[in-house]
């Protein structure tokens, strides 16, 4: 199985993204599963062209996208993106977005294939902090999410957030939660 995992570069003059590290400690020792990591420009549409191209280049079979939100306190598994942004400029893009819309003609919500429920049930057999999330947002991580769900539908996609590291979840277990959703498929 070819996987696509992703996170978000360091943006806001930070030194560093939490996804970013996260995705960076993933380590599989499993030759069933061939793990191809990118890291995204916090940009609202040169995120997507960018994984876009890999995508129909390499094909991968299931799509792991990672952000960070850092006010939550778990681990939240999104299981939908709306076809909405609520931001007036795109400042890296250089984008006005008058529309509100993602995808002028696209519906509303897409409800993502990926098998959430399983991936978390094994979460939690190893005590991860975890959640399922109806809330991606209404910026980059859900816009990037829906232009993947809403371009390569066949394609299970997952996007993970994840909250700011305390002592009871660290950077270090994040990577082991994306491992255990990984070796989960």
């Amino acid at each position: 199985m070819k996987l696509l995992l992703t996170a978000f570069e360091a943006f806001n003059g930070r030194p560093t993204n939490i996804a970013q590290l996260a995705v960076s400690y993933v380590t599989l020792n499993n030759s069933q599963i061939e793990v191809n990591k990118k890291y995204l420009p916090v940009a609202l549409f040169s995120s997507f062209q960018y994984i876009n191209s890999y995508i129909e280049k390499e094909k991968p079979d299931v799509i792991i996208l990672c952000g960070e939100a850092i006010d939550r306190k778990k681990i939240s598994l999104e299981i939908k993106a709306k076809n909405f942004i609520n931001k007036k400029i795109d400042y890296k893009d250089e984008v006005n977005l008058n529309q509100k819309l993602i995808i002028e003609k696209g519906p509303q919500t897409i409800y993502s294939i990926f098998p959430s429920i399983e991936a978390l049930s094994h979460l939690f057999t190893h005590f991860i902090q975890a959640e399922i999330s109806l809330d991606a947002g209404e910026y980059i991580c859900n816009a990037l999410y829906y232009q993947v769900m809403y371009y390569h539908p066949q394609i299970p996609c997952i996007f993970v957030h994840f909250p700011s590291p305390t002592s009871s979840l660290s950077i270090d277990q994040m990577s082991k939660a994306l491992e255990i959703i990984i070796q989960s498929l």
